[in-house]
């Protein structure tokens, strides 16, 4: 007799977008498949329209420190608004909280030496600075030369894919049969 046991790991990685643009809505699309909690926030509340998938969760951006705070721990937030001014009170209130397992800002070379800058000059110590990585979706340190939302998407998923670190089913694929005859041969022990 063969038994095969599966694992699945289900959507247990959540990820946290912050801007619901033409990057941010790609971001959402090519994410739909995969085994995460999508939380989407934007602060214009007409730009959900039409999107309705499983595990996708939005939410008005109104109180960024707030918005922060509600988050669940471990999750990886994405920071890509229309606002510079949004996008740096979310970097602060995301560089705040000790659990959040990775911090990702859009934008140019420059953005982010504007925000360092203005990081260091609010109290902001160098490894909070560190614990942001700008521009998202930088693979092996290479700029992207092409620039559309879709090819950012594309970058920014694969860069997640590899900061959740979900097991392929491969690796949680059945138990050996020497684990697996022992399990079912073994009477079980008890105690009193």
């Amino acid at each position: 007799m063969n038994i095969l046991l599966e694992a699945f790991p289900g959507a247990t990685a959540h990820i946290a977008v912050f801007g619901a643009g033409h990057v941010g809505q790609e971001i959402v699309k090519l994410g739909a498949p995969l085994p995460w909690q999508l939380h989407w926030f934007d602060s214009r509340s007409d730009v959900f329209a039409g999107h309705h998938q499983p595990r996708l969760h939005c939410y008005s951006l109104g109180d960024t420190g707030k918005c922060v705070a509600d988050l669940p721990a471990d999750i990886h937030a994405l920071v890509l608004t229309h606002n510079h001014d949004e996008d740096y009170m979310l970097i602060k209130a995301l560089i705040e909280r000790d659990d959040v397992a990775s911090i990702g800002l859009i934008g140019s070379d420059s953005k982010w030496a504007s925000f360092t800058g203005r990081l260091k000059r609010d109290g902001y110590s160098d490894e909070q600075i560190a614990r942001v990585r700008s521009p998202i979706g930088r693979i092996h340190a290479t700029k992207l030369t092409n620039k559309t939302p879709y090819a950012i998407a594309l970058t920014v998923v694969a860069e997640l894919l590899w900061l959740t670190d979900t097991p392929t089913s491969q690796e949680n694929r059945g138990l050996d049969s020497q684990s697996l005859r022992t399990l079912l041969t073994d009477p079980p022990t008890t105690t009193s």
